[in-house]
């Protein structure tokens, strides 16, 4: 071997020595140069936490009264007091109908929840509600609670006692025990004939003038200008009344109906007089008895004599 070739193999062999140093001198860092193992992390998102709404950010007139938005670009109407709640949604095909006097029978639009269970019903024509209860959110009072999920649906109960109102399209279902709400016939319709012939017009002030300052008696047909601050005219179906008179009981009914009324049509007596808020149904039905169709009926007030006053919607 010549001297050339001498001097190149020991310089691949010394070349060879480094690489051979380094590799040993990497693997003896531990596992620094050893493959990275590859872990998977599954994370389980919570469900949010649910948040507890003052009730009295929902005060109207001594009770809570809030809504709860639905998918279908609706929402469930709630009446929350004395120890009972009361809902608006859709009710099952077999849900019997209920009979509210003096509406007619027909099938229930809302559901109650008290210490006695549940009871099928009507909830139409309250104020609009101070307030909405939004996802994962929670309203307690007087023994009921009621909580909405992440996705807006409304569950509410009292002790072994419950109803659920779906987010999707507000259909109602029950737990627990549910009590009959049908009660034995349905009022007595007006006869045929007997309803007003002409297209009644409202008339500001009366037709003769501001009734808020005479009782003259007023006949059927009858509008009597203006009634209570929010400027209701209330009108004469049946039989004959003083304007004031008439006035008067709206006015009455109104200031305390919310905080006195009974039931979901808010029903109560104001004097001799029966006055309730009708379901949107049943106040449309009696906009096309009292009204001729011209509008629904917001409130109506009936006499044992007979006679009738109303206000539209």
């Amino acid at each position: 071997m010549n001297r050339n070739n001498l001097t190149l193999t020991v310089v691949l062999l010394g070349s060879a020595l480094l690489v051979l140093s380094a590799c040993s001198s990497d693997s003896d860092d531990g596992d620094a140069a050893s493959p990275r193992s590859t872990e998977t992390t599954t994370t389980e998102t919570a469900a949010p936490d649910v948040t507890d709404v003052d009730p009295a950010s929902f005060e109207m007139d001594g009770r809570y009264v809030f809504t709860v938005s639905r998918d279908d670009d609706t929402a469930t109407l709630c009446v929350m007091g004395d120890g009972s709640i009361t809902c608006s949604g859709k009710a099952p095909e077999d849900a019997p109908d209920v009979t509210i006097t003096p509406f007619p029978t027909q099938p229930p639009s809302a559901i109650i929840l008290d210490e006695d269970g549940l009871t099928w019903y009507m909830l139409e024509g309250i104020p609009p509600a101070p307030g909405k209860l939004g996802p994962s959110q929670r309203i307690s009072d007087g023994g009921v609670t009621c909580e909405t999920d992440a996705e807006g649906s409304l569950d509410c109960a009292r002790g072994d006692n419950g109803f659920t109102v779906d987010h999707k399209d507000g259909a109602i279902s029950l737990r627990g025990t549910v009590r009959v709400t049908a009660e034995a016939g349905a009022p007595e319709t007006e006869e045929a004939g007997e309803s007003q012939s002409t297209k009644p017009t409202a008339v500001d002030g009366g037709v003769d003038g501001d009734y808020r300052s005479t009782n003259e008696p007023a006949a059927a047909g009858t509008w009597c200008g203006v009634a209570h601050p929010e400027e209701t005219s209330v009108y004469v179906h049946e039989g004959s009344v003083g304007c004031l008179t008439a006035e008067n009981v709206i006015d009455e009914y109104r200031d305390r109906r919310m905080s006195e009324g009974g039931g979901n049509t808010l029903a109560m007596q104001v004097g001799e007089w029966n006055c309730s808020s009708p379901t949107a149904m049943t106040g449309q039905e009696l906009g096309q008895e009292i009204f001729n169709g011209t509008g629904p009926v917001a409130m109506v007030c009936d006499n044992p004599d007979g006679t009738r006053i109303a206000t539209a919607v």
